[in-house]
């Protein structure tokens, strides 16, 4: 994430500054398991000692913790891997613009650049209210609200491909679990499993009904 403040001008020194604490931090911390390699890369830094044996071993500096940045990061960290995750199980190319929609009370300052950076969101936009035909993930007391950026044509044949190829994993699944030979043979896992999938199957085609309508 420091690349992104790298390109700040406003930030850039900064975070070197900060960065230049860890990686030292870590080079101190790992010298006692790997003396020689730890020397090597201390003496690569700047403004260093004669050697890495001159130096104290980092201690817990209370100033540096921030219990609500760690909490920011965690959720934008959260937030990203969501994002990758429903790309993937969706179909989506990574690289793929998404319009992306945050509830009220999100702590949103700082977080668009991020997420511009690393899911290729096209917009950040804090909603009153989100659209609940979109896809969505909650944590906690903020939600989030995706849509690819596609034109409206585009979309349409998209969502009419997924309602398709989902009706027709539904239809497999209750043929499947309406034949008496099946219920009987199979493992008990295995037709939980399709049981479940059948379910979910049934709860994306909703979602897709309802994407579609608001469209139409």
């Amino acid at each position: 994430m420091s690349k992104i403040t790298l390109l700040d001008e406003s930030k850039k020194e900064i975070t070197k500054n900060v960065l230049y604490v860890v990686i030292k931090s870590i080079i101190l911390m790992i010298y006692p398991y790997t003396p020689f390699i730890a020397e090597e890369m201390y003496l690569s830094l700047p403004n260093h000692k004669k050697s890495i044996m001159e130096e104290s071993y980092p201690s817990y500096q209370k100033e540096f913790v921030s219990a609500s940045f760690e909490k920011k990061g965690e959720l934008l960290k959260k937030m990203i891997s969501d994002i990758r995750g429903y790309k993937s199980s969706s179909k989506i190319a990574p690289n793929a613009k998404m319009d992306i929609y945050l509830s009220p009370k999100m702590p949103f300052k700082g977080m668009d650049i991020y997420l511009e950076r690393f899911v290729f969101a096209s917009k950040v936009e804090i909603c009153s209210k989100l659209n609940p035909s979109l896809p969505s993930f909650s944590y906690g007391d903020y939600n989030l609200a995706l849509s690819e950026t596609l034109n409206k044509t585009e979309l349409l044949e998209k969502l009419n491909k997924e309602i398709e190829l989902l009706k027709n994993e539904i239809t497999r699944g209750e043929k499947m679990l309406s034949n008496p030979s099946f219920i009987e043979k199979a493992p008990k896992e295995k037709v939980t499993l399709e049981k479940e999938k059948l379910e979910l199957n049934k709860k994306k085609l909703n979602s897709c009904l309802e994407r579609l309508n608001s469209l139409n």
